[in-house]
């Protein structure tokens, strides 16, 4: 099994990587994803759009950390995922309820 440290370190690599293309308003374009669970829904609104990604990638952060601090055997590294968890949390509440004032009906 990877060490969580360095399976966190590798996908903020990997998704950095692997930004979208530039859009017309923002420099990434929402790209609607096939998978299960996961898709983001385009509003036609860039600044909709532009919270709805980053609810899902603060979604996929939250967990990343808590899964990082379930298998650290390291109380530092468990530590700082415990704190980056619930940042992830406080700052997806955020950007959930600004998207839900900039589009209440949006789909």
């Amino acid at each position: 099994m990877m060490h969580p440290v360095l399976a966190l370190a590798g996908a903020l690599l990997l998704g950095a990587c692997t930004l979208p293309q530039p859009d017309r308003y923002y420099s990434w374009s929402v790209v609607e994803e096939d998978d299960d669970d996961d898709e983001v829904v385009t509003s036609g609104n860039p600044d909709v759009d532009f919270l709805r990604v980053m609810i899902a990638h603060q979604q996929e952060g939250t967990a990343m950390a808590a899964e990082a601090a379930r298998e650290t055997q390291n109380p530092q590294i468990r530590n700082l995922a415990r704190r980056l968890e619930r940042q992830q949390r406080r700052d997806t509440t955020r950007l959930e309820t600004l998207e839900r004032r900039l589009a209440p009906e949006t789909p």
